[in-house]
C-alpha cells in the first residue's frame, strides 16, 4: 500500500528525469563536438565542465537505476526464502498465507516509472541507448 502511493507520486517524476536525462546527454554530447571545434583560450574549461555535468547526471540516473535493481534483487530474495521454508508441512491455512506473500512480493518489489518501465540497470542502458541513437541521428543530419 505505501509502495503504492509512493509510486503515484514519484513515478510521473521519475519518468520525466529519464526523459530528461536521455536529452541532456544528447545535447552534451552534440555540444561536446561542437566545443572541440572551436578555437577558445578556455577550451579546456569549457570541455572539463561538460564532461562534468554529463557524468554527474548520467551518475544521478544510474543512482535511480541502481537502487531499482537492488529493491527487485530483494524481493526476488524474500521470494526464494518463502519458496524454500518447510511450508509443505504447515497447515493449509499458512500455506495459502505464505503463497500470497510470495505473488505480492513479487508484483510490489519493482519500482516502476509511472507504470511504464521497471527501474532497473536495464533501463539504464536503454536511456543512454537511447541518448546515443539520438546523438548519431543529430550529427548525420549536420
Amino acid at each position: 500500500m505505501i509502495q503504492r502511493g509512493m509510486l503515484e507520486i514519484y513515478g510521473p517524476i521519475l519518468l520525466f528525469l529519464l526523459l530528461i536525462g536521455g536529452v541532456f546527454l544528447c545535447t552534451k554530447a552534440i555540444t561536446l563536438l561542437e566545443i572541440n571545434k572551436l578555437n577558445d583560450a578556455h577550451l579546456f574549461r569549457n570541455l572539463f565542465r561538460m564532461i562534468q555535468s554529463v557524468l554527474s547526471f548520467t551518475s544521478y540516473i544510474f543512482v535511480f537505476c541502481w537502487y531499482g535493481e537492488e529493491i527487485t534483487q530483494a524481493g526476488a530474495e524474500v521470494f526464494d526464502a518463502l519458496y524454500f521454508c518447510p511450508w509443505f508441512n504447515t497447515p493449509n491455512k499458512l500455506k495459502r498465507a505464505i503463497h500470497t506473500m510470495m505473488i505480492c512480493n513479487l508484483k510490489a518489489s519493482q519500482m516502476s516509472v509511472a507504470g511504464l518501465k521497471t527501474l532497473n540497470l536495464k533501463t539504464f542502458g536503454e536511456v543512454v541507448s537511447a541518448a546515443y541513437s539520438y546523438f548519431n541521428i543529430v550529427r548525420s543530419m549536420k
